[in-house]
């Protein structure tokens, strides 16, 4: 039980409104267990806060990350418009925190669609749109580095090559 409370927990936004309130009900259950002063009486509270929590668990109504893991979605969804809903939490200090500003990966696919600009694929399977263009040409195989920038937007640079605006196509 201290392994599943420990984990970063997660209520997944798909979830049924009332799974959600069933499996934030159950934590504050375990919580509120704590302070019952007969042995017996605690013990019984934990095993039904316990019971709750496991059918939350079971039925997706709880989503049970750790902090690895969470980095690992964070980055999949790197770049990707997404609404503000604090899915994978935030933490308090800096260990706990796991937002992701760059990811360094390589590129593994390109198409022009215009003059000096691409669609790109890296090796994440992640697909970009680059928004102006470069002065020197990509190569498949080359290190990329993508970067948040000024007001939502996103600059790569490949081989370490002056950076240029991108955009996250899928």
């Amino acid at each position: 039980m201290r392994a599943l409370l420990a984990a970063a927990i997660s209520i997944t936004a798909a979830a049924p409104i009332s799974a959600q309130n069933r499996a934030s009900a159950s934590l504050d259950a375990i919580t509120a267990c704590r302070s019952i002063a007969e042995t017996a009486a605690r013990l019984q509270c934990f095993d039904r806060a316990a019971a709750a929590l496991d059918e939350a668990k079971r039925t997706d109504g709880l989503v049970v990350l750790d902090r690895a893991e969470v980095k690992e979605k964070k980055r999949s969804l790197f770049g990707l418009k997404l609404p503000d809903i604090n899915l994978f939490g935030g933490g308090k200090d800096e260990e706990q925190r796991t937002e992701i500003s760059e990811i360094d990966t390589t590129l593994t696919k390109m198409q022009p669609t215009g003059r000096d600009r691409f669609v790109v694929q890296f090796a994440d399977n992640s697909v970009w749109r680059t928004t102006e263009p470069f002065k020197i040409p990509p190569r498949i195989g080359d290190k990329v580095k993508i970067k948040r920038a000024a007001m939502g937007s996103f600059r790569a640079s490949f081989n370490g090559n002056y950076p240029v605006r991108v955009e996250r196509v899928q």
